[in-house]
């Protein structure tokens, strides 16, 4: 028996095996790049996140600098500080297991002490109005405490996630 002769009797059966086999390499290969399409979304979502964390630490650090390292204010006058809403990170919440293992402790830490900073501050206020608070003269060495106390987990925060990029 020659190959034709076993090709020509045995042609549906070897169709069948190849074409099998065609089918098996395609769902292999499919199954391949849904993988990598999702790990490159994963890896997108996930720098998306690290972006707007770090932005609104960034911004906040920067607005806690500037109002600690501001001039003590004058006598009788009453000194103003805008409150540290989080607007980003709020809605990001759910999202917040995305981020680098090493960075997440340091990133709740940091969102939980720009919240502290504005309960402890809407206590020592003497009026809060449209965004801000109103300070008297005495209140001011407690307020810069408060926000000298803040600035040390932001910055820890900060760099854990410029580490991670």
């Amino acid at each position: 028996m020659d190959w034709l002769s076993f090709a020509k009797e045995f042609q549906t059966a070897i169709v069948g095996v190849i074409g099998f086999g065609g089918v098996i390499l395609t769902q292999v290969l499919n199954a391949r790049y849904a993988r990598q399409r999702e790990d490159a979304a994963r890896q997108a979502k996930r720098n998306a996140v690290v972006r707007s964390v770090l932005a609104e630490l960034r911004i906040m650090h920067a607005s806690i600098s500037q109002n600690v390292n501001r001039p003590e204010p004058e006598e009788e006058a009453l000194f103003h500080m805008p409150t540290l809403p989080r607007l980003l990170t709020n809605s990001l919440m759910n999202e917040l297991g995305v981020l680098p293992a090493d960075a997440i402790d340091s990133v709740l830490l940091a969102l939980l002490s720009i919240d502290d900073i504005n309960n402890r501050l809407s206590l020592r206020a003497a009026k809060i109005h449209d965004g801000f608070f109103s300070f008297d003269l005495r209140g001011h060495p407690a307020v810069i405490g408060v926000l000298k106390q803040a600035l040390p987990k932001l910055e820890r925060a900060i760099t854990a996630l410029e580490s991670s990029k």
